[in-house]
């Protein structure tokens, strides 16, 4: 749910005076963008995009009837290690999120879910990146044939009881941002 818009965040907004855009190659780009405000400073702004054919992504925290989570092992290249995150991936233009939720659940875990529940949907650095993620959680789990996927180094599917994801998660242990977003918003639905 969106804020209401206060008169105070939309009046005197800057203009643009110029963008130039750098192809970073694969599915996103780099935008400079420089605004002038009203009282005439100038100040310009590095905006991490995907690039036009996607259109955001979308991530999927299964959970089964024990109350375990499922979770990607895998390579995280700016970190250069390996860590723990969501099955997530890009939202083809046209596609639906939750849809493209589960085909990167099966591609990077070789699991689906019967039920898909919206968690949160919005934009992860909007000082930064105009990166719109999808969050579902996901009831029903169940095995399928694994497909696919993208990741390098190979993934490995980690099952883990929310109550642990939960304390991982303020003990800083799960420490990506979407991870930990999409942990305790499952805890609080769960959980209540």
């Amino acid at each position: 749910m969106m804020p209401p818009k206060d008169d105070a965040m939309t009046k005197n907004l800057p203009i643009i005076t110029s963008e130039k855009v750098a192809d970073l190659g694969g599915r996103s780009q780099l935008r400079r963008v420089a605004y002038t405000f009203p009282d005439q400073t100038s100040h310009a702004y590095d905006i991490f995009d995907l690039r036009k054919t996607m259109q955001g992504s979308a991530a999927l925290l299964p959970i089964d009837d024990e109350g375990n989570i499922y979770l990607i092992e895998e390579f995280l290249a700016a970190e250069g290690k390996f860590g723990l995150s969501l099955a997530r991936g890009g939202i083809e233009v046209g596609e639906d999120p939750a849809v493209a939720a589960l085909r990167e659940l099966q591609e990077e875990a070789g699991l689906t879910c019967e039920k898909v529940v919206p968690l949160w949907a919005g934009c992860v650095i909007p000082s930064a990146s105009s990166w719109h993620v999808h969050i579902f959680l996901g009831y029903g789990v169940r095995t399928v044939p694994q497909t696919g996927g993208d990741e390098f180094g190979g993934t490995k599917t980690i099952k883990m009881p929310l109550a642990d994801a939960v304390a991982n998660v303020k003990s800083g242990k799960l420490p990506g941002a979407l991870l930990g977003l999409a942990v305790l918003l499952a805890a609080q639905e769960v959980l209540g």
